[in-house]
C-alpha cells in the first residue's frame, strides 16, 4: 500500500479540530470513527486506527489559487507579531474557516504535494519542496500515544515520501 492510498484512508471524513503555531503549524485532525463506511476500518480490519492525527506544515500551504492567495495575504487586514511570517495571520484565519467542515478528498501530487478537499467547498495546497526545514510536512501521531511509531508519514523538503503503517493482507 502506498502513502496515497492510507493518506486518503486516514483524512477522508476527518475534520481539523485544533491547530497550534510555533514555527510552524501543527494541525490536529480527527476521524470519524463511526461511520458505517469507513474504508480505512475495512482495510485496517483488526488493526486499532488512532482517531486523533496531527498534521505538521513546515513547508508553504494556502487555500485557492495560489496566486489569489498572495493577493490575499497582501490585502489582510492584521498583520502578524513582528518576526511571523507575512501569511501567519491569514493562515490562522484560514484554518478556523477549515474547522468543522470535513475532508471529502485526498491528492497527492509529485513532488510531494499534498491537497485537501472540504465539504464547505475549500482546498487547502500544501506544497512538497520549498522550506528549509527537513520536512515539508508530516502526519504523526500524539507522543502520548501508544502506537506513535506504527503510523506516520513524512514528505521531506526534496518531495520524497516515507511512511510506516500497520501491514495488511
Amino acid at each position: 500500500m502506498n502513502c496515497e492510498t492510507v493518506l486518503r484512508l486516514l483524512l477522508t471524513g476527518s475534520e481539523i479540530v485544533s491547530f497550534e503555531y510555533w514555527s510552524e503549524f501543527a494541525l490536529r485532525l480527527q476521524r470519524d470513527e463511526t461511520l458505517p463506511d469507513d474504508a480505512a476500518a475495512t482495510v485496517f480490519s483488526g488493526v486499532r486506527i488512532p482517531t486523533l492525527f496531527g498534521l505538521r506544515l513546515h513547508g508553504p500551504w494556502w487555500t485557492g489559487k495560489r496566486h489569489e492567495w498572495k493577493q490575499q495575504v497582501e490585502a489582510f487586514p492584521v498583520s502578524p507579531a513582528a518576526g511571523l511570517p507575512a501569511e501567519a495571520t491569514l493562515q490562522a484565519s484560514t484554518i478556523l474557516h477549515l474547522m468543522g467542515p470535513t475532508i471529502t478528498g485526498v491528492e497527492l501530487q509529485e513532488p510531494g504535494d499534498l491537497t485537501l478537499h472540504f465539504s464547505n467547498g475549500e482546498v487547502l495546497h500544501i506544497a512538497g519542496t520549498g522550506t528549509e526545514s527537513e520536512e515539508s510536512w508530516l502526519l504523526e501521531l500524539a507522543p502520548d500515544d501508544p502506537d506513535q511509531e506504527n503510523w506516520w508519514i513524512v514528505c521531506d523538503n526534496k518531495g520524497d515520501l516515507f511512511g510506516k503503517w500497520p501491514d495488511v493482507e
